[in-house]
């Protein structure tokens, strides 16, 4: 018997072990790690044994109940369960195998340039090493290896936030087929290992669970592990969970501002980084919004229903726009199952059912979900934070969260209502053991007779609280601004930047109150300052500015550089079109349109401009008349028009210059202009469409025409020019001032 084997005598042992067993020696992981006690802490090589053993069975005929064989290994229950689902899915699908005569590498073998040590986990299409790096100090890293190129890493790349892994690099072996995304060693548990450490028999269930499981899984070569942050886990399991909700939330919010969706969030997609924080992972099925056509895939256990419904009725095209709803949904299945055990919605027979069991998995998600808690664990909140999750699993989307700001605000609710206050630290001033000058020690008794008098409590508050200079005057400029004097508060920004050069929440507020003064130079420069703080947004302010300038070729570049970095808001693709439409790139407008109506499917002003773009883009070819989708958006915009002019009125132009290159369209152009004019519309507004509406007048009905409403001041109001928040807290503009994705009011 071995006591203390080493590292790489495990994984030799594990390694002879599983090649006797499929030289017909009867397989029993259960009996080799009793007798190797050290092997429970190298979950990899447990995994590879259950699974070793489960498929030798199962070739030789035994008859295994996927549930049962996993309860034989309770510590590993759930990570056993979806490793069998992994192997299950190879089993169906074939064609995703990797194939013996280019087999995957295995510890101690060179690879692209790494050194495999040790296996961490294994999915349908790939794997997952610990490896070294020799030519880079031997440092040790995460390496993620698949026979499938996907556009991961140049999606990770596009995003940066603490709980989303980042990527140092991709290599690629093109005879081969092989493709490894390296990126740092944060941890190695993910959501998997907690649902085992938490429900195992007997288990604590606490915050602080969570930055164990996250300390004590880790590779066999790794001997110890540095925590880059630390947080409070003095908090209950259910706080501990939506503090983790939270975390991902934040995740979710700056890959969704970037126009990404993750599409396939699952407890073995959370990594738990050695402090704790849940990193998001795998974003190999991950959908971004600039995409021509973007795909649709994720876990039916944890995917929308509208997802589900979509692959059912038009083969996925619905589940194809972007929509963080999505997201908000899986996140939420997640939450449930790590406070739970349990999904919130499971078919009876799961376990016999194929992957493309969509119709059960749908039917049982459309049923209500049951509640989280029983009590007494839920009693304090618990219908708080269930209430929460509940709505997050609607099967309406509508009922959902629309955005992960949302739910962040409402998780950071419920753990302030259900925390109890904080034990305040003893004031410095009643600290003991150093001797002070007898002036000091009158002060202090001094001070001491007042907090008796007044309360010790309430004035340990107010001394904790106590505001700097600097923050009152900050403090001081915010009520300017809220209050309309926005020249004061200009100049107070400014006495605060004096004392604090380059001080990000200054520049923004004193660049919000010189957008109110249209001062626009002025507040572009503030708001260029905020480049190294969060260059999309600062481009994006930059660009209205210069629109407001008449700076159309400042304007596009600006614009489109906070695209290509990201931004995402429907009010800055509107002001983005914009400034295309001013450099008439009309067909590179119709896209941004195009792009807004993927996020916001009933938009009116994108629905409009599209079409006046596609009008423009052929106003000057002889022969070609506005696209079929143009003319659609007319129609479109017509009938959600409501009962106004404007619905007839754009239609008109549309039309009108597809019938003076098409006589077939003149009658329904004719048409379309008499009834707006009959609804309203003031005949003048006629004059800035000369080619498309002037030689259709002579046609309309001469009563019409004399009955027209005359209105010198109206101006078509085309391609608008969108508003940001007015908020002069930079904090509540980045993070929660505005969805990037959400219906915008009507202007009119």
């Amino acid at each position: 018997m071995i006591d203390t084997p080493e590292p790489t005598d495990l994984q030799t042992l594990v390694r002879d072990k599983i090649d006797a067993w499929h030289a017909g020696q009867k397989p029993d992981a259960s009996r080799l790690l009793a007798e190797y006690p050290a092997l429970r802490n190298a979950k990899s090589l447990v995994l590879d044994l259950a699974l070793a053993e489960y498929e030798a069975r199962t070739a030789a005929g035994d008859e295994i109940t996927k549930s049962d064989f996993c309860d034989r290994f309770p510590a590993y229950r759930q990570s056993l369960s979806r490793l069998l689902e992994v192997y299950e899915f190879l089993d169906q699908c074939p064609q995703f195998a990797v194939n013996d005569a280019t087999r995957w590498p295995a510890p101690g073998d060179e690879f692209l340039g790494f050194e495999i040590v040790e296996p961490l986990g294994r999915g349908g299409m790939a794997r997952v090493f610990l490896a070294r790096q020799p030519e880079l100090g031997n440092r040790q890293v995460v390496i993620k290896v698949s026979r499938f190129a996907s556009r991961e890493a140049h999606t990770l790349g596009k995003l940066s936030h603490p709980s989303i892994m980042p990527v140092f690099s991709v290599e690629r072996d093109e005879s081969a087929g092989w493709t490894v995304i390296c990126m740092p060693l944060l941890g190695a548990a993910t959501g998997v290992d907690l649902l085992d450490a938490a429900f195992s028999d007997g288990a604590t269930r606490n915050a602080a669970l969570l930055q164990r499981v996250a300390r004590e899984t880790r590779p066999l070569a790794v001997a110890a592990v540095t925590e880059n942050e630390r947080f409070d886990w003095n908090l209950t399991y259910p706080q501990g969970i939506a503090q983790l909700g939270i975390q991902l939330a934040e995740a979710l919010r700056a890959a969704h501002y970037a126009g990404i969706l993750h599409r396939d969030i699952k407890p073995s997609n959370v990594l738990l980084a050695w402090s704790g924080r849940p990193v998001l992972l795998d974003f190999n099925l991950s959908t971004d919004a600039a995409a021509m056509v973007p795909g649709v895939g994720g876990t039916l256990a944890y995917m929308a229903p509208e997802v589900i419904a979509s692959v059912l009725t038009d083969k996925g095209q619905t589940a194809r726009q972007f929509d963080p709803r999505y997201d908000i949904y899986s996140l939420g299945a997640v939450l449930y199952e790590l406070l739970t055990n349990r999904l919130p919605a499971k078919p009876e027979n799961a376990e016999r059912l194929p992957l493309d069991a969509y119709e059960p998995w749908l039917e049982c998600k459309r049923q209500a979900t049951a509640a989280l808690f029983a009590e007494p664990e839920g009693a304090v909140g618990g219908k708080d934070l269930q209430n929460i999750i509940i709505r997050c699993l609607s099967f309406d989307p509508a009922e959902r969260f629309a955005t992960a700001t949302e739910l962040v605000t409402a998780l950071h609710n419920y753990i302030a209502l259900t925390s109890p206050p904080r034990p305040l630290s003893p004031s410095p001033l009643l600290a003991l053991g150093t001797p002070r000058p007898a002036k000091s020690r009158r002060a202090v008794l001094a001070a001491a007779v007042g907090l008796l008098g007044a309360g010790l409590v309430g004035f340990a508050a107010y001394h904790s609280t106590r505001r700097t200079p600097l923050e009152l005057l900050y403090q001081q400029a915010i009520d300017e601004y809220n209050d309309k004097k926005y020249e004061n508060a200009a100049a107070t920004f400014t006495k605060c930047l004096e004392q604090k050069p380059g001080w990000t929440d200054s520049l923004f507020g004193r660049g919000q109150s010189f957008r109110k003064l249209e001062k626009w130079r002025e507040a572009r420069t503030d708001y260029m300052a905020l480049k190294e703080a969060n260059p999309a947004w600062a481009y994006a302010l930059a660009g209205y500015c210069d629109i407001r300038l008449k700076d159309n070729a400042t304007a596009y570049r600006d614009c489109m550089q906070a695209h290509e970095m990201g931004q995402r808001e429907i009010p800055f693709l509107f002001n983005l079109a914009r400034a295309q439409w001013n450099r008439q790139r009309y067909r590179e407008a119709q896209q941004v349109y195009s792009e807004i109506l993927s996020i916001d499917p009933h938009n009116l002003d994108a629905i409009q401009n599209r079409a006046l773009a596609g009008v423009f883009a052929v106003v000057n070819q002889k022969t070609m008349i506005p696209s079929p989708e143009c003319l659609a958006d007319a129609d479109e915009y017509n009938r959600l028009a409501g009962d106004t002019f404007e619905g007839p009125f754009y239609a008109a132009v549309v039309f009108g210059e597809a019938a003076r290159k098409d006589s077939r369209f003149r009658k329904k152009a004719i048409d379309l202009l008499a009834l707006a004019l009959q609804s309203g519309l003031p005949i003048e507004a006629t004059a800035p469409f000369p080619v498309q509406l002037k030689p259709l007048l002579s046609f309309v009905d001469a009563s019409v025409t004399a009955n027209a409403v005359h209105d010198l001041k109206y101006r078509a109001n085309i391609r608008p020019l969108q508003e940001y928040s007015n908020t002069p807290d930079w904090n509540l503009f980045v993070q929660g001032s505005k969805s990037p994705h959400t219906s915008l009011a009507r202007r009119r």
